[in-house]
């Protein structure tokens, strides 16, 4: 998958879940390489901008990164066919903090009650390890 599929993705869940939203805020360039100070988890607390991780943006990003990343999302941001797009750190701060994600081995792992946070659009396969199919309606 390459940087403008990537974008595609997460511009479509943006407005999914917001319709007055028809652009994502973030994710707006292709970077050429992983965040390296992305690993440590004490990076994702930097930040002091603090959102709900049930806003319509923390649903949209997520589903977008996993069905970018086909799985777990690298902390160090998620390999594209010509590049790198990193995790919104402020979506993965709330979500992580709310327990919808946990950080292990240099992932974003889903969580069961992120996974419930989704249900509605996403199904996933773990009898083939963890793979993500999109059900693209709404609820």
């Amino acid at each position: 998958m390459n940087f403008h599929d990537a974008r595609e993705i997460l511009n479509n869940w943006s407005s999914f879940f917001d319709p007055s939203v028809s652009e994502a805020s973030s994710n707006k360039r292709l970077e050429p390489a992983p965040r390296s100070e992305a690993a440590r988890k004490a990076w994702w607390y930097e930040s002091d901008r603090v959102i709900d991780w049930r806003s319509p943006r923390c649903s949209a990003y997520l589903l977008a990164y996993l069905q970018i990343a086909n799985g777990p999302i690298p902390l160090t941001g998620i390999p594209l066919d010509d590049g790198f797009i990193h995790p919104d750190r402020s979506v993965m701060q709330a979500l992580d903090h709310a327990g919808c994600v946990r950080m292990d081995d240099g992932m974003f792992h889903l969580t069961d009650k992120g996974e419930a946070l989704l249900t509605p659009w996403l199904q996933i396969d773990r009898a083939t390890g963890f793979s993500v199919t999109v059900q693209r309606r709404r609820g």
